[in-house]
């Protein structure tokens, strides 16, 4: 299980987990999810939904991976709910939207 530190605008939370799925709506009302796998200290891309007619759309794109993530609030419509084995908790209990409009999570 890794450590993962979010961090926006001097608010920080630390969460544990191996694997981080995210699901927002965004600009355009559109529901949307991605899964991640944490591993090496990097995220890897795995897997991606998104909501169309009524019905999820599944996709596995070619992988990606990167150091850290950063999620823009400013941009979506719904706020992201952030997910690990087991648990699932809204972001703005962790990192308040209105405090920190760009939240930066990454390996600690």
């Amino acid at each position: 299980m890794s450590s993962l530190c979010l961090a926006g605008d001097g608010v920080a939370a630390q969460l544990f987990a191996a694997a981080l799925h995210l699901g927002w709506t965004d600009a355009q009302g559109v529901a949307r999810e991605e899964s991640w796998h944490v591993l090496g200290g990097r995220f890897e891309f795995f897997a991606e939904r998104v909501l169309k007619a009524g019905e999820w759309q599944h996709a596995w794109p070619k992988r990606s991976s990167r150091e850290e993530m950063v999620l823009e609030r400013e941009k979506i419509e719904k706020d992201y709910v952030v997910c690990g084995e087991g648990w699932c908790t809204p972001l703005e209990k962790l990192v308040p939207r209105a405090r920190a409009p760009v939240v930066r999570i990454a390996p600690c």
